[in-house]
């Protein structure tokens, strides 16, 4: 329910909603919640020449979340189109086995790096390249 919360309250924000999308995230209440928070400001804020309260949050729940949450810092950074940080925090979320990883090939905002020729190399690395899920041979027999 949290991640559908998140998912939604992203999905807002990416359509110009902060409004609703800072309600929805109130709506969850854990310690990640900030992290949260951090990605919603630096997706719509971006980063100026100044150093924006929003940046300096982001900047400090990374260095706090790095680990627990690559696949996520690596989500917000493709949304922006930082495609070189995103393969990068990507390959620390591979190394990691970060669980988020088993929604890389349906989450629309890693979009604006399907076309990047790391991209299929990648999925490929984790097992979600399209062939490799074609290649998954399902018997499912229903009950009589």
């Amino acid at each position: 329910m949290i991640v559908c919360i998140l998912l939604f309250a992203l999905a807002l924000a990416a359509c110009g909603d902060n409004e609703s999308a800072s309600r929805r995230n109130m709506e969850v209440k854990f310690d990640r919640m900030d992290f949260a928070m951090g990605n919603m400001e630096n997706i719509n804020s971006g980063f100026g020449p100044e150093l924006t309260n929003a940046t300096k949050h982001y900047i400090a729940l990374v260095r706090k979340y790095a680990k627990d949450s690559a696949y996520n810092i690596a989500y917000v950074l493709a949304y922006r189109g930082e495609a070189d940080r995103a393969f990068e925090w990507l390959d620390k979320a591979a190394a990691y086995h970060d669980p988020g990883l088993a929604t890389i090939v349906v989450n629309p905002l890693f979009a604006n790096i399907h076309q990047d020729p790391r991209w299929l190399p990648f999925l490929r690395n984790v097992g979600k390249a399209p062939e490799q899920l074609a290649a998954i041979k399902f018997d499912v027999k229903l009950p009589n």
